[in-house]
């Protein structure tokens, strides 16, 4: 299982600061701090033969929502999340298939 936590709010400070070389931390606070629905989810990923199942907990409303219920930037960092992991994934099944095909053949090659 992994669990990952999204602050929209972070991520909006972070991506606005590294977009705009002339607004400074302060000028940025004070556009977020007017936003009043930046959502902060965690994502709790069960791996599973087909690839991942999802929980998702808002933690300002202290409960489970939905996929549908995500906004643009928690949807999208979503996205990628489960992109990421399901390379990993294909990857370590790779190299388990590799390692295997390897013992097989030291196996044959010892008793030939």
């Amino acid at each position: 299982m992994k669990r990952v936590r999204f602050i929209e709010r972070d991520y909006l400070f972070n991506k606005i600061k590294k977009k705009s070389a002339f607004l400074t931390e302060q000028m940025i606070n004070e556009v977020l701090n007017e936003q009043k629905n930046l959502e902060d989810v965690t994502f709790e990923l069960h791996e599973n033969n087909t690839g991942f199942s999802t929980k998702i907990y808002c933690n300002n409303r202290e409960e489970h929502i939905k996929l549908d219920d995500l906004g643009k930037f928690s949807y999208e960092f979503y996205l990628n999340l489960v992109k990421d992991l399901s390379v990993d994934q294909a990857k370590e099944r790779e190299y388990i298939e590799m390692i295997k095909h390897i013992l097989s053949k030291n196996n044959k090659a010892t008793y030939a």
